[in-house]
């Protein structure tokens, strides 16, 4: 009988051999299997490949679509402007430009006097584009000029002191407070104003710079002359 000892190295090479064999008989018996497993990983890294390569180039016709589209709207070619707005909603509105659509749209229709649809594009427009603070801001303030605009001075103002009070820090929220003012009073809504107008220079008084120390100052004035009435 033999006394030699089976090292550890030896050891791990009997149970490599073994695994190779086992694999390999695996293998043999079930190739079948096998070959479908990989025919699928490979159909579907070459599926997402494809989806990957369909959307940038989706995402980059949008864009030269999206272009066109501001030019037409920047050259006050309205009912080109529409159009485009159209396709691009109807054959890129999945694409992140292709949800912007919408916005230009409304302010294609404001721009032709066709303000009942202008006003159910921007709602539509502060609707889907809610989760982009830039674009609903944008959408809520269209809307809010179409009916200040129209003299619906109640809603006009809801329209502003939603953007005004939204919290987000850009400068442009001391215009809409200043516009929420402004219709609160075309309204009559004193008390409204009153607190718009209040929230105007709490919230910017530290400004320096103008436009908005002016706007700050013309709060102060305002306030003064409705509490001196």
């Amino acid at each position: 009988m033999s006394t030699k000892r089976v090292t550890r190295h030896e050891l791990r090479e009997d149970q490599l051999v073994t695994m190779y064999f086992k694999a390999r008989h695996y293998a043999l018996n079930n190739w079948r299997t096998l070959l479908i497993g990989v025919i699928a990983v490979v159909a579907v890294v070459v599926a997402v490949v494809m989806f990957v390569q369909s959307r940038a180039n989706a995402e980059r016709v949008a864009q030269s679509h999206w272009l066109r589209t501001q030019d037409a709207l920047k050259q006050e070619n309205y009912r080109a402007a529409i159009d485009l707005a159209t396709t691009l909603e109807t054959d890129y509105g999945s694409t992140k430009i292709g949800k912007r659509a919408i916005l230009v749209r409304a302010r294609a229709q404001a721009g032709l006097g066709m303000l009942e649809e202008a006003r159910i594009s921007f709602e539509e427009a502060s609707d889907k584009l809610s989760d982009d603070p830039v674009l609903w801001t944008a959408s809520r303030r269209g809307l809010a000029v179409l009916l200040e605009d129209r003299g619906e001075f109640v809603a006009a103002a809801a329209a502003y002191d939603e953007i005004g009070r939204s919290g987000e820090p850009v400068r442009p929220r001391i215009f809409d407070l200043a516009a929420a003012a402004r219709c609160h009073e075309a309204a009559g809504q004193t008390d409204q104003a009153v607190a718009a107008l209040e929230t105007l220079v709490d919230e910017f008084e530290s400004e320096t710079e103008r436009p908005a120390s002016d706007y700050v100052h013309m709060a102060k004035v305002k306030l003064a002359e409705i509490r001196n009435r």
